[in-house]
């Protein structure tokens, strides 16, 4: 390590005597020759290192004097000819400054002569205004005569004139000089004004010379407010002129039930291809390429929904963004210059709100009220809201924006709905189709000497599975083709109240669907149907004025007036009772599988009850369905039996011979009800239990309690559907239709006979129908017409019960049953 002393001789404080002391009292001989010599080395490397650094550095510092060098003479040139050049500079302002001089006087007297002819040339124009007003109001006149008036170029030069000279002429009308020129204008003016106001309220045909013809009127009128207030009545007048032209189009559209029905079958055919077993993703895709195609041709159809919409974008929307464009960026600069843009300005805001919205108004009220696909729906909400877009993006009007697009959802939120209520209404229409044409096909289906009842069964059961089918085609298809729509984020954004409405309106059509199927035609009144469309009121404010509910309403008119057989009951039955087991938890749960959102997520809890609830209005139906069956046979044996009992005059009539061929008929008829309830009850019991004569010996005490018990039955008990029940039910309808007419008819001795021989028949036949418990039932009841009947006669005789047998006997052996 270095020493102190050493450390310092590098430092500016160095002291080489009090250096070398040191040296010489701590260093021996050796050690400082070895110190001389270090230091011999140091000086010897320093003074080359010296000599390199002059050397190298020499160089550089020849060139530096050389440029330094030139410099000095090239500045000294540069100041030379800036010497020179501050020299000329001062001789050419000297010169301005002379010539400045010299041209000032001649400057200020061309600016005055300019001054003036501007006022000459703003005289001329004054003078020559009245001239020019003379010879534009005769070209005018004499063009009106020879019909060629050019709208285009009317007084044009009158307006430019009129700017530039009538404000001077008004503001100086009491100046001796100028006072004649303004009498001779004015009235030649306001002729001008009178020939524009005219042609202004004519309206004329090309609306852009009508704007042309309103602005040079905004020109020179009095008050442009009156004139601006004008204009708009009449751009409304004939926007909402137009707007009901198309609109009024829609009456003579004949409708595009080809391409629906197009539709429907490609669609029936895709399910049938899949045996009804569907991926809804999938049929969602397939789905979505034939309503474009359909779109595609239903646009090109005058008067569709979908013509009309782009119609309106056409002839009204386009319209009245060119309208506004005029007002704001023609006639806004001139009202600005008379002062008049605060309240003509509101003027132009409130058109443009009304007009807006009144085409928001009409075309809403006039799509709720179609019969619209809700694709086509959905395509003109599309441009629909592209209008109202474009009308603010091309329009000085954005402080309209929120409350248009406000009144917009409103509008949305109407249309959904009630496209929701009629995509539902047509669902029922649509069921009530295939009811009707089940009751058509029912007929052809009847039990006949030609149709066994095998053949009969095969024939129900593949007519039921094509009812079950149609009913889930029918439901499905209407799912899919609201789910695109009201899941639609392009226009709203309250899919989850939409999907809780579908759910509580498919919810109403389960009930409509099974309430229908287990009525009868003369318990479809109009108090079911007002009720059915009161279901869906929150949408269809007017259902009348609703084509889509209005062919509900006609449709179920068509159902109550529509004729109905036993069969028709048989199809239904089989029907329920596969809706009942099969169909209820598949329908039920339909809505979540096609929706598929987290507000249509299936729940186990909740959907077991719905399908426990559903499936006990089925069963409910079902049972219904069975009373009707009952009530229709009744109703036809009625017709046979009372009809014969009307036509016979039973006070005047022969001696009893046989029995009566209506009669007969009755028992043709149980034969086929028995083979139809073997049917409903999968049974191969097809004929009556023979059984010995009902007339049995009994007390008179006896009698009298069966007929006691006859009076006070029902036909209708409640008890589990069976194939006695249904036997009983008729029976008992039958027999106390008797008892009234016995009551009700004077009989003579041998009409009373006849009574009692047809009486024996039916009763006969009905005592084998029913259960051995309801045999006494059926006894009273026959006491119980037969007494009536005597107490009716004035000379009551009875035939005796051998010939009542062996007549009824004889005519059963050639009846099957």
């Amino acid at each position: 390590m270095r020493k102190a002393s050493e450390e310092k001789l590098d430092s500016g404080e160095f002291d080489p005597q009090r250096h070398f002391r040191e040296l010489i009292e701590t260093h021996n001989v050796k050690e400082l020759m070895q110190v001389n010599n270090k230091l011999e080395d140091d000086i010897r490397s320093y003074d080359q290192d010296i000599q390199t650094l002059v050397f190298e550095n020499y160089s550089k510092f020849i060139s530096s004097v050389e440029t330094v060098k030139k410099m000095r003479q090239s500045i000294v040139k540069v100041n030379e000819k800036l010497k020179y050049m501050e020299e000329s500079m001062k001789g050419i302002n000297d010169l301005a400054e002379k010539i400045d001089s010299n041209f000032k006087v001649k400057r200020n007297e061309v600016q005055k002569l300019t001054t003036i002819n501007k006022e000459l040339q703003k005289m001329k124009t004054i003078t020559d205004f009245p001239v020019i007003l003379r010879r534009e109001l005769n070209k005018y006149a004499a063009d009106v005569a020879r019909n060629s008036v050019d709208y285009s170029t009317l007084f044009d030069e009158v307006v430019e004139c009129y700017a530039a000279s009538f404000p001077t002429l008004l503001k100086f009308r009491n100046d001796p000089l100028l006072k004649p020129i303004y009498d001779d204008s004015l009235q030649n003016v306001q002729e001008v004004r009178n020939i524009l106001w005219k042609l202004h309220n004519e309206q004329i045909a090309n609306e852009e010379i009508h704007r042309s013809l309103t602005r040079k009127f905004l020109e020179i009128c009095e008050d442009q407010e009156i004139v601006v207030k004008s204009y708009l009545k009449i751009m409304k007048d004939r926007l909402f002129k137009t707007m009901k032209e198309i609109l009024d189009a829609h009456l003579l559209f004949t409708g595009d039930d080809e391409l629906v029905e197009q539709e429907n079958r490609s669609l029936r055919s895709y399910f049938e291809e899949k045996l009804y077993e569907i991926d809804f993703e999938d049929l969602a895709r397939f789905r979505e390429v034939l309503e474009k195609k359909t779109l595609a041709s239903e646009g090109e159809l005058r008067g569709s929904p979908l013509w009309i919409i782009n119609a309106l974008s056409q002839e009204v929307v386009k319209k009245v963004i060119v309208e506004v464009n005029f007002l704001r960026g023609e006639l806004t600069p001139i009202l600005k210059r008379y002062d008049r843009l605060d309240r003509a300005g509101d003027k132009i805001d409130q058109m443009v709100k009304e007009v807006v919205l009144s085409y928001l108004t009409k075309t809403t009220e006039f799509l709720v009220v179609r019969k619209v696909s809700n694709s086509m729906m959905s395509e003109c909400l599309k441009v629909i809201h592209s209008d109202l877009k474009e009308i603010f993006s091309k329009t000085d009007v954005a402080h309209l924006r929120t409350t248009i697009f406000d009144k917009f959802g409103e509008k949305m939120e109407l249309i959904i709905r009630s496209q929701l209520v009629n995509s539902f209404f047509d669902l029922m229409n649509r069921v009530i189709v295939l009811l009707l044409d089940c009751r058509t096909r029912s007929k052809t289906l009847e039990l006949s000497d030609e149709r066994d009842l095998d053949t009969f069964k095969r024939d129900v059961f593949s007519y039921v599975s094509e009812l079950r089918n149609s009913l889930f085609f029918l439901v499905a298809t209407t799912l899919t083709g609201v789910k695109p729509f009201i899941l639609n984020s392009n226009f709203q954004v309250h899919g989850d109240v939409y999907i809780s409405l579908l759910q509580t309106y498919y919810n109403a059509f389960l009930e409509f669907l099974t309430t229908l199927l287990g009525s009868r035609t003369c318990e479809i009144s109009l108090g079911f149907v007002e009720t059915t469309c009161e279901r869906f009121s929150v949408a269809v404010a007017n259902a009348n004025n609703n084509v889509v509910v209005r062919d509900f309403q006609e449709s179920m008119l068509k159902l109550k007036s529509a004729k109905e057989n036993t069969v028709y009951c048989l199809v239904l039955n089989q029907f329920l009772m596969i809706l009942e087991k099969k169909l209820t938890p598949k329908l039920v749960t339909l809505p979540a599988e096609v929706i598929k959102t987290r507000e249509m997520a299936p729940r186990a809890g909740a959907d077991k009850t719905e399908i426990n609830r559903v499936a006990g209005l089925v069963h409910r139906a079902l049972d219904a369905n069975l009373i009707n069956y009952v009530r229709l046979y009744y109703e036809d044996i009625a017709a046979t039996i009372g009809g014969y009992l009307e036509r016979i005059d039973w006070s005047n009539c022969g001696p009893a011979k046989d029995i009566a061929a209506e009669v007969e008929a009755f028992g043709e008829k149980v034969r086929r009800m028995i083979l139809e309830v073997s049917f409903l009850f999968g049974d191969n019991k097809r004929t009556l239990t023979k059984k010995e004569s009902f007339l049995k010996s009994k007390s008179s005490l006896d009698k009298e309690m069966d007929r006691i018990l006859a009076r006070k039955s029902q036909v209708f008990e409640r008890k589990d559907p069976s194939r006695e029940s249904i036997f009983l039910s008729m029976v008992k309808s039958v027999l106390m239709l008797l008892i009234d007419r016995a009551r009700r008819i004077r009989f003579s001795q041998n009409g009373l006979q006849q009574w009692q021989m047809d009486n024996y028949f039916i009763i006969q036949i009905a005592f084998e129908l029913v259960t051995k418990d309801d045999e006494s039932l059926i006894i009273g009841f026959y006491h119980e017409i037969l007494e009536s009947a005597k107490a009716n006669c004035d000379e009551p005789s009875l035939l005796d019960q051998t010939i009542l047998e062996t007549t009824s006997n004889f005519r059963r052996s050639k009846m099957k049953i």
